[in-house]
């Protein structure tokens, strides 16, 4: 539902309560009118005024709401937006070739240097891409053990994408969400 027809329906709900709001001051002023002149005159427009506050707050009440909606919609939307990016680039590192893959497991195996005797894993699938040690990680990577167990870096896409989406976010909600 877009801000249009947010808007349209808060202005519907708004008129049938200003409708029911007047219809109730209708009544109440025919039963006034039927024994008082003066007097009732005076609780009419006292009536007619209240009213009139009553709907410009239920008014102001319902616009409120539908903009706070609708700026929650927006968030949720581009939350989903920047969702999207980083599915597309793992299907994109996934869906490339083995000559590339390979480039990149090299490439994420080089933090093997701080690690002392480091052992190298990488997902069965692509355990003949490179040099390593192979179980079922079941995510494109590496993992980097230290021999003595003392060290572990997780360069899987899953964790790389993790570290990296607090860096990334901000520049990528520039890139979608200004100019």
């Amino acid at each position: 539902m877009g801000l249009v027809e947010i808007e349209k329906k808060i202005r519907k709900e708004g008129q049938n309560r200003i409708d029911e709001i007047n219809e109730e001051n209708k009544r109440d002023i025919d039963r006034i009118r039927s024994g008082f002149t003066d007097d009732a005159e005076k609780e009419y427009d006292k009536i007619l005024r209240d009213g009139e506050k009553e709907v410009d707050q239920i008014r102001m009440g319902i616009i409120t709401g539908a903009r706070v909606k609708a700026q929650e919609r927006i968030r949720e939307e581009k939350i989903e937006l920047m969702k999207k990016v980083f599915d597309t680039a793992r299907e994109r590192i996934l869906s490339m070739d083995d000559a590339q893959k390979a480039k990149i497991l090299k490439k994420l195996s080089e933090d093997k240097q701080k690690v002392n005797d480091p052992i190298l894993w990488v997902d069965r699938a692509y355990g003949n891409l490179i040099d390593a040690k192979t179980k079922d990680i079941n995510d494109f990577g590496v993992i980097i053990e230290g021999g003595d167990g003392s060290m572990r870096i997780d360069n899987t896409l899953d964790s790389l994408m993790v570290r990296s989406q607090d860096v990334l976010k901000p520049e990528i909600a520039k890139i979608l969400f200004e100019g």
